[in-house]
């Protein structure tokens, strides 16, 4: 059944193929077109190398659980697209076999006449209404049957096979036999387009049920073997138990440093604005240094909040890059000169090393400024007495290296695995007294993973510590505007 879907799925890919949009103004009227064609589709979307999203405009209630794009299948197909260049791809498929919400995507690269990667169009299955419509499934089985007699043939330990396909509430809707089984050894779910329906299975005789009550209930060793089974799926229960237990801990730690954190500024905050209020500052000197403490302390809480605003969508699968094309050695360079007066306050030695001539990476400017502010603020909490920050930026091959190092008191071996996990904080030696939300490196990845690249970690107990991200370059045959 789900090989009938697919072979009408690959037809409409090719027609789909022959009338590609050329501009964005045609970009509805094919998507539009595309779903009237084909009602089995809750909806199609066209998403173009730069990370926009194009909708087919007929709306229906249907649509509402899957528009925008859920982020796991936007990240994918945009990670696709960088990966392949302007070379078109076959036909993609991307499922989510959750029982309460399944998602099945289908997508397939465009490109123009002259051969240019135009983007990704798709659509998402119309799950419930392919389940509910039980009259098209069993005419196409009917045609499958006709054009293959021995399907529903076969055996198991000498006994022949019933097969019946069963809807969500376990009747059958389609039988090998002329009177549906009702009793099966064994039910096979269908992951695929087919979430909701499952392939039961029964044999005509006892054959197999004599078999089993002979060999395998009578042996030991089989019982053994099911003992251990259940002793290893209890040790994973427990395991499980006890990282969710870690995981409210975490939680709850979080909360306390945020607490904190929040704390200090404002403390700050309201004790030199008062100060200012009552004319006490004693000179126009002073004065400068309070509304300059009052900015820096305003500067703080906006980057914590922007953090944890942001944990909040990554939660909720709202989180999103736009991505576009970027020059990284003046990201770095702006994003350091607005620090060099905070750095220099505070005593740092700053060397930087950024290859100028470097090509453009595809990149949310925004997100990738606050990934490389995350990793500078990281390197200034955790240094100590040698305080010293080290800038790199260089090409290795189709790939760009910032690497963000300190002299600062270093990352434990057993931490460093732990380290990007959300709320997860060093809590021993000289980093148990310094203050943090545990957000700023998960959020790093989160960002790096976001625009297909990678990070990585080196450290040494009291040398200090090298963060590593490298991004993909911007292939230069990718540059066609859609």
């Amino acid at each position: 059944l789900e090989d009938a879907l697919f072979d009408q799925e690959q037809v409409n890919m090719v027609a789909a193929r022959f009338v590609p949009p050329e501009n964005p103004s045609q970009v509805l009227e094919f998507l539009n077109r595309f779903q009237t064609e084909n009602p089995l589709y809750n909806f199609s979307f066209f998403v173009v190398p730069e990370g926009l999203v194009y909708y087919s405009d007929l709306e229906s209630e249907k649509t509402a659980a899957y528009r925008p794009l859920p982020e796991w299948i936007h990240h994918r197909i945009l990670a696709g697209m960088l990966r392949q260049g302007n070379v078109p791809s076959g036909v993609q498929h991307l499922n989510q076999s959750d029982p309460d919400h399944p998602v099945q995507v289908t997508y397939f690269t465009i490109e123009s006449v002259d051969g240019a990667l135009l983007g990704s169009a798709g659509f998402i299955w119309d799950l419930e209404a392919l389940a509910s419509d039980q009259e098209f499934l069993q005419s196409t089985l009917t045609q499958k049957l006709q054009d293959e007699k021995n399907l529903f043939r076969g055996e198991f330990f000498g006994s022949p096979v019933n097969l019946a396909i069963l809807n969500q509430n376990q009747e059958a809707i389609f039988s090998s036999t002329e009177e549906p089984p009702t009793k099966f050894i064994t039910t096979i779910p269908l992951d695929r387009v087919l979430p909701f329906y499952s392939i039961g299975v029964q044999l005509e005789d006892d054959r197999f049920e004599s078999w089993v009550n002979t060999v395998v209930v009578a042996s030991s060793s089989m019982i053994a073997l099911m003992f251990l089974v259940i002793v290893l799926a209890l040790a994973f229960s427990l395991r499980y138990v006890l990282r969710e237990i870690e995981l409210a801990e975490l939680k709850s730690t979080f909360v306390s440093n945020v607490s904190h954190e929040l704390k200090t500024p404002l403390a700050l905050i309201r004790l030199f604005s008062e100060t200012l209020e009552l004319g006490r500052a004693g000179s126009p000197e002073k004065e400068k240094e309070f509304l300059s403490v009052i900015n820096k302390e305003s500067e703080r809480l906006t980057h914590l909040i922007n953090n944890v605003l942001d944990v909040g969508r990554i939660e909720q699968g709202r989180k999103t890059y736009e991505l576009a094309p970027t020059q990284l050695p003046e990201l770095l360079q702006e994003t350091l000169d607005a620090y060099a007066f905070s750095l220099k306050k505070q005593g740092f030695s700053v060397e930087s090393k950024i290859e100028s001539d470097m090509p453009e990476v595809m990149a949310d400017r925004e997100a990738l400024t606050q990934a490389f502010i995350n990793l500078i603020e990281n390197a200034i909490k955790y240094s100590n007495e040698r305080k010293s920050l080290r800038v790199t930026l260089q090409r290795k091959n189709d790939h760009a290296v910032i690497a963000v190092s300190d002299a600062g008191i270093g990352i434990p071996p057993g931490d460093r695995d732990r380290i990007f996990d959300k709320f997860y904080r060093v809590e021993r030696g000289l980093v148990h007294n310094v203050k943090g939300s545990g957000l700023g490196l998960s959020l790093v990845k989160h960002i790096v993973d976001g625009h297909g690249g990678s990070i990585e970690v080196e450290s040494q107990l009291h040398q200090g510590s090298t963060f590593s991200i490298s991004l993909p370059l911007k292939s230069s045959s990718s540059t066609s505007p859609v």
